[in-house]
C-alpha cells in the first residue's frame, strides 16, 4: 500500500475527529454534567452530512473527485471522535 495514500486517509480520519470534538463542545449546554446520546447522533448526522457535501464539492472540481470511500474513512474519524469525547473530554474537563 501507497504510504502517501495512508498518509491522506489518516488526514481525513484526523480532521473528522477534530470536527466532531469541535460539534460535541458546541452543542454542550453549560452546566450539563453528562451529554445526551442524542447530542451524539446529532452530531454524528452533521459530521456526516459535512463529508458527503465535502466529497461532492469535490466531485465538482477537475482535479478531485469524491469517493464514498472517503466518507467512510470520515466516518471512523466521527466515530473515533464521539469517543474521544465520551472517555475522556467530558469526564476530565467538563463535570
Amino acid at each position: 500500500m501507497d504510504t502517501m495514500f495512508l498518509i491522506r486517509k489518516l488526514g481525513h480520519v484526523t480532521v473528522y475527529l477534530i470536527l466532531t470534538l469541535l460539534i460535541l463542545r458546541a452543542m454542550k449546554k453549560r452546566k450539563q454534567s453528562h451529554m445526551p446520546k442524542s447530542t451524539y447522533v446529532i452530531a454524528f448526522v452533521i459530521a456526516i452530512m459535512y463529508a458527503i457535501s465535502d466529497e461532492y464539492h469535490q466531485s465538482l472540481t477537475g482535479f478531485r473527485d469524491g469517493r464514498l470511500m472517503d466518507v467512510g474513512i470520515d466516518g471512523i474519524g466521527v466515530l473515533l471522535g464521539m469517543w474521544v469525547y465520551s472517555r475522556f473530554i467530558q469526564k476530565v474537563y467538563f463535570r
